[in-house]
């Protein structure tokens, strides 16, 4: 758990440091899901797909974590 923290810390400095991407929103998505915090898990993969779908990225991946990612809230 110590670990997962740290990566967030890391992400949330990352993303202060530079800009959000999709990549963030998705590796922060699952530091979240991780981190037994599925609702702003999906929060975030829900976001990293809007802007996926805006560029015109393969979803198929952002889609999947969205599914598990809903399905450990509903657990």
């Amino acid at each position: 758990k110590e670990e997962l923290v740290l990566a967030e810390k890391y992400a949330n400095n990352y993303a202060k440091e530079t800009y959000k991407t999709i990549q963030w929103y998705q590796v922060s998505a699952m530091i979240e899901d991780k981190l037994n915090n599925p609702s702003k898990a999906l929060k975030k993969i829900k976001t990293a797909l809007r802007l996926a779908k805006k560029y015109d990225w393969d979803l198929t991946e952002l889609k999947q974590q969205q599914i598990m990612f809903a399905e450990h809230k509903n657990s």
